[in-house]
């Protein structure tokens, strides 16, 4: 197995085109139905970008976008939180990183996301 320090960095990869964007899951029902068909050990792109600068009100994505994104990764965390799926990140440049949920393999299957509020 080589060791850490004498493996070469990977180069930068270019941003995505339109096409490539658009196979990532914008919306939270994308990402319900994409989770409840993976297998466990799978992994789903949820976004490229950088997620601090693109979620929630005043994003650079415009508001509807970053409100959609900001319930998509408030999703994942809880999630997460629960044990159903892993997440990562991987740099690609500055500000560029992809945001990766991968199924765990435990039993549990990620399901309908239900707010906290909602499952009291």
């Amino acid at each position: 197995m080589p060791r850490i320090d004498t493996l070469a960095p990977r180069a930068a990869e270019p941003a995505p085109t339109t096409s490539e964007a658009l196979d990532i899951p914008l919306t939270l029902a994308d990402l319900e139905v994409r989770l409840r068909a993976a297998a466990p050990g799978q992994m789903l792109e949820y976004h490229r970008g950088y997620l601090a600068l693109d979620r929630g009100a005043g994003s650079r994505l415009g508001e509807d976008a970053g409100e959609e994104l900001d319930q998509v990764a408030l999703a994942v965390m809880e999630m997460a939180e629960a044990g159903r799926v892993h997440l990562i990140q991987r740099r690609h440049d500055r500000c560029d990183y992809s945001y990766i949920v991968v199924v765990a393999r435990q039993g549990t299957r990620p399901g309908p996301y239900r707010p906290a509020w909602e499952r009291r």
